[in-house]
């Protein structure tokens, strides 16, 4: 009792010495450090991450078709030099103007090769195609065992492959539509082995079921068979829809729409190649004429495999 009326009449406070002033000490020692490395981290890390995450979205948000973009990996926009697509595929519908493909828009050079790819969503632009469009020479651009699975729509050019390239083994089974322009279900220019096509292809200008090529492009077509209905307002073809090139082993067949198999011309060398029709005169084609008892009958599988020369 004495002491605390000495403490209350004394007014000063009592102190405390030992070990937990000590420790306290030590718990603010720790922080202090913890604290400054969360201001550190936070202004060094977090505040720039923000920043570009925000200058970012600002520039996603006022993203303009006709952009340019460049991209790494997935799908590519433009390709600025030699590339090599493997076992790729593309899932979601792809539009805009210019050159519009499923998996790349365009080149800046050929010399880019694609295996086993595949697109199976729809394409639309003024130039488009289902695996790649492209806006330059594609001579040298490869395309092997590549499918399209998707609907092609472009108001000038249209191919369910590629505007250009060599293919071997490609197959296109879904619409391909040119408004305006020309439309093939494998590809426009190039050289094509093994492929096929097994929808609809209507173009504007030219349609044809496998290749369509430019004035004075020489195009190369071996063992390839078309059976979807070609519809063009100006030339129908099941395999070639050009005046310059060789056809050979090659058929076009469909029983709702006969198409001839390629124009007459002298330029075009055309062996062991057939086009359904009921007759002779019915179509003006080059290649031979079949009916629809040559093809049940084995006549033109006989004829496309060689006559027996050994081929496919």
């Amino acid at each position: 009792m004495t002491d605390l009326l000495t403490l209350l009449t004394s007014g000063q406070p009592a102190t405390t010495t030992g070990q937990g002033g000590n420790d306290i000490l030590s718990i603010l020692t720790m922080l202090i450090p913890l604290a400054l490395m969360v201001v550190i981290f936070y202004f060094l890390i977090i505040r720039p991450e923000k920043k570009r995450g925000k200058k970012m979205q600002e520039m996603l948000n006022n993203l303009e078709v006709a952009d340019e973009v460049v991209t790494t990996g997935g799908i590519i926009g433009r390709v600025g030099g030699h590339a090599f697509f493997t076992n790729c595929s593309n899932g979601a519908s792809v539009s805009g103007r210019g050159s519009v493909g499923g998996l790349v828009g365009s080149f800046v050079q050929s010399g880019v090769e694609f295996n086993s790819c595949s697109n199976s969503a729809a394409v639309t632009g003024t130039n488009a195609a289902g695996i790649c469009a492209g806006e330059t020479d594609l001579t040298y651009t490869e395309f092997t065992g590549c499918v399209n699975n998707g609907a092609v729509n472009g108001t000038s050019e249209a191919a369910g492959i590629s505007l250009g390239g060599t293919f071997t083994g490609c197959s296109n089974n879904q619409t391909v539509t040119s408004s305006n322009g020309n439309a093939a279900g494998i590809g426009i220019n190039g050289k094509a082995e093994k492929c096929a096509n097994h929808a609809a292809v209507s173009g504007g200008v030219n349609a044809a079921g496998i290749l369509w090529s430019t004035s004075g492009v020489h195009s190369k077509i071996e063992f390839c068979y078309n059976t979807g209905a070609i519809s063009g307002t100006y030339g129908s073809y099941g395999i070639l829809a050009g005046a310059s090139g060789t056809v050979k082993n090659c058929f076009t067949y469909n029983t709702d729409k006969h198409v001839a198999l390629c124009p007459v011309s002298i330029r075009l060398n055309v062996t062991n190649s057939y086009y359904l029709a009921n007759s002779a005169t019915e179509l003006n084609s080059a290649g031979e004429y079949a009916t629809l008892d040559d093809f049940r009958s084995g006549k033109v599988a006989w004829g496309v495999g060689g006559k027996g020369e050994g081929s496919q």
